[in-house]
């Protein structure tokens, strides 16, 4: 019997690109000019549709005519039978875009007030001259050509939004091509920068209220399909910009129909709103104000984004019939004196608020009475909470990703995780000399469930357990935890949802969580300016199918460990990734993170060993060390050289890094067993055989695996081997 084993790294991509008809055809306007459209003349005789046309006269207007006669008396050039004036093609305009965002000449656009009609810009092009130079230090973009280095993607536009420090738009463009030497090209690319080189990289969001022309079934962030070009092109959303300069990369490569060739015309039409504006409550003060208002004023806006509602567009007359959406809210209490609540909207805890029974909700003098603070218009579950359950958290204190627009990751770290327990930490640099408060997020969810009667895998089940956290510090070791300096448990632990919109589609199930611990003792005996590392672990005895996650977090160096026994972190146990391998932290001191350790990396392609860190070494290049120098021979790559198995209860040290694929490799529907590692075993007698891939989190980059395990017999007799490696 013969089965390979292979591990599987997971990466959720997703758009929405949609076919449907054209709704209506856009509005009458020049788009080359931004100015309207020609009309024509008053008296023109309409004679025959076969001889009307396009007309362009001298001053580069563009006319409609019944027949060539009537532009030539005109003085104009007719442009044939059957054209029109839309667009208008007798004036070309200076062509804006450029080979590199630096090059790009912008349009200046001044974002309207609330309540005028959005402007619209169209923007003509050829992009004959896109060619692809490397970035250079322009790092952080994530464009990138296929064989995956970061490059221009050959050709830009740009736009510029003007108005004042709380002006906010939402923008919508469409982007078509033709003339592209007989190629069908379909463009969907949907980034936008933000500065030039970036300072932020854009992805679409849905505006709601949709913006612009066609028929919004759902509020979407990109689809196809518009009064535009044909109906064929593409369109995007981008919500809540600010006022600056945004540059738009129209991707150019050869041979794609996602791409756009070089030497295509192309087209962007550039639909620039208000944001909407919303109920914006200041303590028990309304004010119908945009996002960006309401921040500056330090409210809390009622907009469906933050309260998962509908949004509020009154602030009411305080009769009972329209009354004031901030006369209630939320109280945020202390964490350290009023645990384990941090967040109440009921003036009973044990009675949930009733809108419809005032008397059950809080207000601003209930919460004054409670030494709270009050939010107006909030409630606690909404998905912009109103209460931070950290109150420690600081730009220098903190090491967290940003929970609102990030997708969460998270790494097991439980002590009842079978067989010995899971333990995860990560490293910092001291501002102080003791931790009293730290503030960390997680989750619960239910892993290898065997009873039935428990939830599935990957289910919330915080409510199953009781937390049991230890906080640990250690010294560090030369890139790994060495000897411990102080451990404490929370004398006080406040525990609140918090809630992340990335998370709304994938694990709209899975509640995530902030916390914030008082240590007593606290940890102390740090040197500032000293390397640590800081672990923190949950024991949540009840259910050891029920365990506690730390979140990842981008903040830091990309390096953290991962130790498999609970008992400590040895060679292998390093984990790092080009983005979340850090964890979501924050302590009552400054910190920094180190700089990242660098070992010896050597791909698996053959090529030279090279010094590099951890994150510069993922599993898609080659194996790292620490110390030393890792090797990358896998013996048993082909079922042909497969490894025997005695008999027994073994474990096996499996390493598929750098395993490789071949197209004679078994692949069943949509598993695929490529880049994987074989065994082979004689059962003797009657006996049966249990195979479990148990992957366990050692090796580098990102110690979460999946696995994929097939076992083969010989199909014709059962009881005897296979006479070759099977292949199907």
């Amino acid at each position: 019997m013969r089965f390979p084993v292979r591990s599987i790294g997971v990466v959720f991509a997703a758009f929405l690109l949609t076919d449907r008809p054209v709704s209506a055809r856009p509005p009458e306007h020049d788009p080359l000019h931004d100015t309207p459209a020609v009309t024509p003349q008053a008296g023109t005789s309409l004679q025959g549709a076969a001889q009307a046309g396009g007309c362009c006269l001298p001053d580069g207007s563009c006319l409609d005519v019944a027949a060539e006669t009537d532009c030539t008396s005109a003085g104009g050039v007719f442009q044939g039978a059957g054209t029109d004036c839309f667009p208008n093609c007798c004036v070309q305009p200076v062509p804006t875009g450029g080979d590199n965002c630096s090059l790009v000449t912008l349009h200046s656009i001044t974002i309207p007030s609330a309540g005028e009609p959005p402007v619209e810009v169209t923007i003509t092009g050829n992009n004959g001259g896109a060619t692809f130079d490397e970035f250079g230090v322009w790092t952080n973009s994530t464009i990138f050509d296929p064989n995956g280095s970061t490059r221009d993607p050959g050709w830009w536009e740009g736009f510029e939004l003007v108005g004042g420090p709380t002006a906010c738009a939402d923008v919508r463009i469409d982007l078509c091509c033709s003339n592209c030497n007989g190629d069908v090209v379909r463009p969907a690319w949907t980034d936008l920068w933000a500065g030039c080189p970036e300072e932020e990289v854009l992805l679409p969001e849905c505006a709601e209220p949709p913006i612009g022309s066609g028929v919004f079934p759902m509020c979407s962030d990109t689809l196809r399909g518009a009064p535009f070009c044909d109906g064929d092109n593409l369109w995007m959303t981008f919500a809540s910009l600010r006022p600056g300069r945004y540059f738009y990369p129209i991707y150019s490569a050869p041979g794609g129909t996602s791409a756009v060739p070089p030497g295509c015309d192309y087209q962007m039409h550039i639909t620039v709103g208000a944001c909407p504006v919303a109920a914006c409550c200041t303590g028990q003060t309304c004010q119908l104000t945009n996002r960006f208002e309401c921040e500056a004023i330090g409210g809390y806006w009622l907009h469906e984004d933050n309260t998962g509602g509908v949004r509020v567009t009154s602030c009411g007359d305080a009769t009972p019939e329209n009354p004031n959406p901030c006369a209630f809210g939320s109280c945020c209490l202390d964490p350290e004196t009023n645990p384990p609540a941090v967040c109440e909207d009921a003036t009973d805890p044990n009675v949930p608020c009733d809108p419809l029974n005032p008397a059950t909700c809080m207000d601003a003098s209930t919460c004054a009475g409670l030494g709270g603070t009050y939010v107006g218009g909030a409630r606690c579950d909404n998905p912009l909470e109103p209460c931070n359950v950290c109150k420690i958290a600081s730009d220098t204190t903190c090491m967290v990703p940003d929970f609102l627009n990030d997708f969460v990751t998270w790494q097991m770290a439980d002590l009842s995780a079978p067989p010995d327990g899971v333990i995860t930490a990560d490293d910092f640099v001291a501002g102080g000399t003791t931790i009293r408060s730290v503030c960390f997020w997680g989750t619960y969810m239910r892993r290898n469930a065997q009873d039935a009667t428990t939830q599935s895998n990957g289910q919330d089940c915080s409510g199953d357990i009781s937390d049991d956290f230890r906080i640990r510090v250690y010294e560090d070791a030369g890139g790994r935890p060495g000897v411990l300096v102080s451990e404490s448990r929370p004398a006080v632990l406040a525990r609140d949802p918090v809630h992340s919109r990335a998370q709304e589609v994938w694990l709209a199930f899975q509640q995530l969580y902030g916390y914030f611990a008082t240590l007593d003792p606290p940890i102390t005996g740090l040197s500032p300016g000293t390397r640590y590392w800081m672990e923190i672990v949950n024991n949540t005895v009840e259910d050891d199918t029920c365990l506690w996650h730390w979140f990842n977090s981008g903040a830091g160096n990309r390096y953290s460990v991962v130790g498999t026994d609970g008992t400590g972190y040895p060679a292998g146990s390093e984990r790092g990734t080009d983005s979340y391998a850090d964890h979501a932290f924050c302590v009552d001191q400054t910190i920094t993170a180190p700089t990242a350790d660098v070992g010896t990396c050597c791909p698996c392609n053959g090529d030279p060993c090279a010094s590099t860190t951890l994150a510069e070494c993922p599993p898609t290049v080659g194996t790292w060390s620490l110390g030393g120098v890792p090797d990358i021979t896998v013996g048993h790559d082909e079922c042909a050289d497969a490894v025997p198995l005695a008999g027994g209860l073994v474990t096996v040290p499996t390493d598929t890094t750098c395993a490789t694929t071949n197209p004679a490799d078994p692949s069943h529907g949509s598993v695929g067993l490529g880049g994987d590692i074989w065994y082979t075993y004689v059962a003797g007698g009657s006996a049966k055989l249990v195979v479990r891939a148990g992957m366990c989190a050692t090796g580098n980059g990102d110690n979460t695996y999946d696995s994929a395990l097939a076992v083969y017999r010989n199909p014709v007799d059962p009881k005897s081997c296979p006479a070759a490696c099977p292949q199907a």
